[in-house]
């Protein structure tokens, strides 16, 4: 497969609305007569890149998640297991021996070298599974949900890359009213990650979620199942076969 990438400009940025029935939706996306197309979904913590997934995975699209990858490795047994257990010692561990990942995380955002250690436990592991999983695709559509895309440079493998983004203040208080994290802790793993300036300046497609979940959904919609949910997807254009 080829992809044409010259045509795209990605410093120029439009929002998109669509409509588009359901069932012509999940025909568009299933398309198996369309050429691969690995796109990959990233937006900053709280952004809501798990609601793009979600809907992508509802319409029949396959959708790599590279923190269910991470939370089958750390399970007992799993292939990161036993290398991370080492890594952080009995105190991460619970009775029945799984890893406290709650636990971990507040020591990785306190002390940055033990995150790149553990980085270079995981990584390596998503991007086997990714490389897998890559290789075998043959038509259609496949996503790869990464939220560290660019960070680890796996944005190399493909073909577009589609960004949710939010302001902060509102990936912030989201985060903050479900009650999974503090303020500083989600202020914390907000700074781990790359400049959502520089992840726009990167970024094929933007999808804005800074006024409604229904907004965010229709610009979904567009981008990916094209205007009115007839068309070939803005995602498809300018790609060719060898």
């Amino acid at each position: 497969m080829k992809t044409s990438r010259s045509k795209i400009n990605p410093n120029k940025r439009t929002r998109h609305d669509g409509g588009g029935r359901h069932g012509e939706v999940v025909g568009l996306l299933n398309n198996s007569r369309w050429p691969p197309l690995v796109v990959g979904l990233t937006g900053g913590i709280g952004s809501g890149k798990s609601t793009v997934a979600a809907w992508l995975k509802k319409r029949g699209v396959p959708v790599l998640d590279a923190d269910a990858v991470v939370h089958r490795a750390l399970q007992v047994g799993g292939r990161g297991y036993k290398a991370t257990f080492k890594l952080f010692g009995p105190s991460v561990r619970r009775k029945d021996g799984s890893l406290d990942r709650a636990v971990m995380a507040s020591l990785v955002f306190e002390r940055p070298s033990l995150r790149k250690k553990l980085e270079g436990i995981l990584h390596p592991i998503v991007e086997r599974e990714f490389r897998r999983r890559i290789s075998a695709h043959r038509r259609g559509l496949l996503v790869l949900e990464v939220p560290l895309l660019f960070e680890t440079g796996m944005d190399r493998w493909v073909d577009r890359t589609v960004l949710v983004w939010a302001p902060k203040k509102f990936c912030l208080s989201r985060l903050v009213a479900s009650g999974r994290l503090t303020r500083a802790q989600a202020m914390a793993r907000m700074a781990a990650q790359m400049a959502l300036s520089e992840k726009r300046r990167r970024a094929h497609f933007l999808l804005f979620n800074n006024v409604t979940r229904a907004t965010l959904l229709r610009n979904v919609r567009h981008l990916f199942a094209g205007p009115g949910g007839a068309t070939l997807p803005l995602v498809y254009k300018n790609v060719t076969t060898s």
